[in-house]
């Protein structure tokens, strides 16, 4: 009798310990049902952008959602639908022609980062969201899933009041400026390559919205950067400096350090 009784109880521990199991599942597939459904239709009124302090961060996290980090990989609606005044809301990020997965990935987590939410591909020549494309947007999966596709470059940039072409030779032509400070400051002169017209600076402004629409960022594929059919469709050409060691930066490097410009410059002047 022993023996039998001795038999039992494991096995009586173990289906005990798997309908513990059964239920914390079960609570935590609510509870993020829940906090989904909470993060949808709340509406949070912005903390400063400027985060040094990871508490703070994280306390302003949980106001969003009762699980932090986790629900905000999950969501798949747009910051500014619970967060005011994105600081980058009114850059589209265009990648032209992306061939490596990770390349989108990196890129729409540096989006993130600094409160750009507008990925557009035009004619991708892989799956972006493949495990190393999403694994590599971490945090900024959201911006992977909203990201839209188009045919063409005219039809990504129809909603655009300008477009800024990232270009590393820019020779002379006299639509382009040198360094992502030109675009920034106030006394950059240069000529609409499609119009002929002079255009004055900021030609990003501080303000959000300044240019009254979308301003998209350009940049070419991997391996060939553009096609002269697609500079031609660039209103502005911007050379980011590089040394004499490397030829170029990669496309995600590119991304991120404009980014981090215009972010710095609307936040901190």
């Amino acid at each position: 009798m022993w023996v039998k009784s001795s038999r039992i109880e494991p096995h009586l521990g173990l289906h005990s310990r798997r309908q513990d199991r059964h239920h914390h599942t079960v609570d935590f597939r609510r509870r993020v049902k829940k906090q989904d459904e909470d993060f949808s239709a709340t509406q949070v009124s912005a903390a400063s952008p400027l985060m040094t302090d990871r508490s703070r961060w994280l306390e302003e996290i949980n106001r969003i959602t009762s699980d932090g980090l986790v629900s905000r990989q999950r969501q798949l609606i747009r910051p500014s639908q619970v967060l005011e005044n994105v600081v980058l809301s009114d850059i589209c990020i265009v990648l032209v022609r992306t061939a490596i997965p990770s390349s989108a990935g990196s890129t729409a987590r540096s989006m993130s980062n600094f409160e750009c939410e507008d990925l557009r591909l035009i004619r991708p020549q892989c799956d972006v969201k493949v495990r190393s494309g999403m694994n590599t947007a971490k945090g900024g999966q959201f911006v992977m899933h909203q990201s839209r596709q188009y045919d063409s470059l005219a039809d990504a940039l129809s909603d655009c009041t300008l477009t800024i072409g990232f270009h590393r030779w820019i020779a002379e032509d006299p639509g382009s400026v040198l360094g992502i400070g030109a675009l920034l400051r106030s006394t950059t002169v240069v000529r609409h390559r499609r119009t002929g017209d002079r255009v004055t600076g900021p030609l990003v402004p501080k303000q959000l919205g300044g240019r009254g629409g979308k301003i998209a960022l350009v940049f070419g594929s991997e391996a060939s950067g553009f096609e002269d059919a697609e500079l031609a469709q660039c209103d502005v050409l911007c050379s980011i400096p590089c040394g004499r060691l490397n030829e170029s930066l990669s496309l995600a490097h590119a991304a991120t350090s404009v980014l981090a410009r215009l972010f710095e410059h609307r936040t901190l002047g």
